[in-house]
């Protein structure tokens, strides 16, 4: 696999590497000057998508060995904008945790909301909920 690398150009490593980071083939191609065609081919040759998936899978790798501390230092920055003396920096801190969270919260209730309606159901009837195996027979 390096020997292929090696065989395409530190131009064509950049074209890859910007693909495998996400961006289309018509920005990479008015960015480098290329034809659409021609980074489109690059892209679905096979070493180009071994260049891709390699880059991609490192990238991974290091955000995943980086995210607890980028974490915790987002959650201090966090912290410290809540706790400031200042209005504006509170306010500034408050929507910007409410716009990062809002969507996990969403997705959160969204499965939670079915369990609690099932929980409520359950109180309310005071039935305790029967489980039954593969064959229907509690």
């Amino acid at each position: 696999m390096l020997d292929d690398v090696k065989q395409i150009s530190p131009r064509q490593q950049q074209v890859l590497f910007n693909l495998a980071a996400g961006r289309t083939t018509r920005e990479v191609a008015n960015e480098f000057g290329y034809h659409e065609s021609h980074i489109s081919r690059l892209k679905h040759s096979a070493i180009g998508q071994d260049t891709i998936w390699r880059l991609r899978a490192q990238a991974e790798e290091r955000l995943a060995e980086e995210l607890p501390t980028l974490v915790s230092e987002a959650t201090k920055l966090l912290k410290a904008g809540l706790a400031s003396p200042n209005y504006t920096t509170r306010l500034e801190s408050l929507r910007l945790a409410v716009k990062l969270l809002g969507p996990l919260m969403q997705r959160l209730l969204a499965i939670e909301e079915p369990i609690a309606s099932l929980e409520r159901v359950q109180s309310q009837s005071n039935v305790a909920p029967v489980l039954h195996d593969s064959t229907g027979h509690a």
